[in-house]
């Protein structure tokens, strides 16, 4: 089974570019929450 299914490929890409922006929105979520914690 070494071809790829049409889905397979599909998800793998969404994975591939929504990993990247997941992180970005993690690391910019525990920004604000470090900032909040100051201010607070």
């Amino acid at each position: 089974m070494a071809r790829i299914s049409s889905t397979h490929l599909l998800i793998l890409v969404a994975l591939f570019f929504t990993g990247p922006g997941v992180s970005m929105s993690t690391m910019a979520h525990s920004e604000t929450a470090r900032k909040l914690q100051i201010m607070a």
